[in-house]
């Protein structure tokens, strides 16, 4: 497996990002000036976009995929597979968040086999 998606799909943002928000808030910019800034790394972004069509899709982004793990995007049953994915990673980070926004003790263990013996657990505090 190739780590060059990865890299230029979360490596790459996250450090361009991190940059940006350390030089911007090391220098305390605020106010007037970041909102300027802000909008020149919006049209900068746009540009950036409009000038990689061929690689982007542009604003309507990579929009040529006919394929996911190899099954076809436009078998019903691959859509309606995705769709229970996407609903069910809601349903687990919205309890999550549920969970973190009260005040307590939770526990967290690991449910790999052998993991949880070895005592792969944890506890969040919140206050």
């Amino acid at each position: 497996m190739s780590t060059t998606p990865f890299f230029a799909i979360i490596a790459l943002p996250a450090l361009v990002s991190f940059l940006l928000g350390y030089a911007i808030l090391k220098r305390r910019v605020k106010g007037a000036y970041f909102a300027i800034l802000t909008q020149a790394l919006a049209v900068a972004f746009a540009t950036l976009l409009i000038a990689t069509i061929k690689q982007t899709g542009g604003f309507n982004g990579l929009n040529t995929f006919s394929t996911v793990f190899g099954h076809n995007l436009y078998d019903p049953g691959v859509k309606k597979a995705l769709y229970l994915v996407a609903a069910a990673l809601l349903i687990v980070f919205l309890v999550i968040v549920w969970q973190f926004n009260r005040s307590g003790e939770f526990n967290y263990a690991c449910l790999v086999a052998g993991h949880f013996e070895a005592g792969m657990v944890g506890k969040v505090i919140v206050r």
